[in-house]
C-alpha cells in the first residue's frame, strides 16, 4: 500500500456578474503515515523521546481519523 493521496483543486474568481475572471489551480500530494510507522521513523532518525497525540488539544491518538501530532526531542 502506497498511502499516497493526489489532489487537484481549482479556485475560480468571479466578477459581479458571476463570470469567471481568473482560475487558480493547485496540486497536492500527501503521504499518509500511521503511528507505528512514525515511531519507527523517529527511532531510526535518532530521537530519544517523542509523544504522539491525537490532536492539538493533547488527547491520545486513538482513531485513524484523529490528527497525528508529534512532539520529539533528540
Amino acid at each position: 500500500m502506497q498511502q499516497i493521496q493526489y489532489s487537484f483543486n481549482e479556485i475560480e474568481m468571479l466578477n459581479s456578474k458571476g463570470e469567471v475572471v481568473a482560475t487558480h489551480p493547485s496540486k497536492t500530494t500527501v503521504r499518509w503515515t500511521y503511528k507505528a510507522e512514525m515511531e519507527l521513523l523517529l527511532r531510526t532518525a535518532g530521537f530519544a523521546r517523542w509523544e504522539i497525540l491525537g490532536d492539538f488539544d493533547g488527547r491520545p491518538l486513538e482513531k485513524e481519523t484523529d490528527a497525528m501530532i508529534v512532539r520529539a526531542i533528540r
